[in-house]
């Protein structure tokens, strides 16, 4: 693996104070897992009753969500509660996100739906655990790579699941390869769509780098608690969102360096 050159800016500690510059709808299930060990066994656990998730997508009917497990997953920014649940719908095994009920992450979600920005496809209430359940990103084995990725790489812990090094191959050839400029490209595109349409990206955590272990890849808003959209901005105001954006998506793109670069690392190391 050829070594990761230097093309994106660095994030610097006075900009983000380290590091933080402060579906599964219906049927049609977002994060199916190939196969479950209790799925059409008769020897399985007794699971519970159900929990009754209702979508914030207006017209989307309720399910009801089976539990099998519930793993925490460590969280390297605001204490979020998050947690990865592998359980069934309609039968079929599923993993999902669940994160504790926030409401202007919820706000935050329908404003980014609004305008066609990119985030995670499905949202739901458990009113019972107060809670939100959301699309597993990782459920396909892929992984996300932005803020939380960075960071483990910098602390030397554990990532929440296994890596694959088949999706890290595929990040680093694309961060070295002649697609990097699209990759620029699209998180520069996001982060001016945003600023049109009157709306602030995350101060610590503005974009995720989504990459499949079939290669393919997708730049989305995934920690949307800290964005917002401003209402009826005076153009100072205007002038900050544009500001602010931008800076936010050059610090993002510094950080898909830095993870290439420690990546790249770990490589000739091993």
């Amino acid at each position: 693996m050829s070594e990761i050159p230097d093309f994106f800016d660095r994030p610097r500690l006075s900009e983000t104070g380290g590091w933080t510059d402060r579906g599964f709808d219906g049927y049609d299930i977002e994060g199916i897992v190939p196969e479950s060990p209790h799925n059409g066994h008769t020897d399985a656990p007794d699971l519970g009753p159900p929990v009754r998730a209702t979508s914030l997508v207006e017209g989307r009917p309720p399910v009801d969500v089976i539990e099998m497990k519930s793993t925490p997953l460590q969280d390297t920014g605001r204490d979020t509660s998050k947690h990865h649940i592998e359980g069934q719908v309609a039968g079929r095994p599923v993993s999902l996100i669940a994160r504790k009920y926030e409401q202007r992450y919820v706000e935050a979600w329908k404003a980014y739906r609004e305008a066609g920005l990119p985030v995670v496809p499905t949202l739901r209430v458990d009113p019972v655990r107060d809670r939100l359940i959301m699309t597993d990103l990782k459920a396909d084995g892929g992984e996300l790579y932005g803020k939380n990725l960075s960071l483990t790489l910098n602390d030397e812990l554990p990532r929440d699941r296994p890596p694959n090094p088949a999706v890290d191959e595929h990040f680093l050839r694309l961060m070295s390869g002649e697609d990097r400029g699209k990759v620029v490209d699209r998180v520069l595109d996001i982060g001016e769509q945003a600023t049109a349409q009157r709306i602030v990206l995350p101060i610590d955590d503005p974009l995720e780098l989504k990459v499949s272990p079939d290669g393919r890849w997708e730049v989305l808003s995934v920690d949307l608690a800290l964005g917002y959209r401003w209402k009826a901005p005076t153009p100072e105001d205007e002038e900050f969102i544009g500001s602010a954006n931008y800076t936010r998506v050059r610090n993002f793109l510094g950080r898909l360096g830095y993870i290439a670069e420690r990546l790249a690392q770990r490589q000739r190391e091993h």
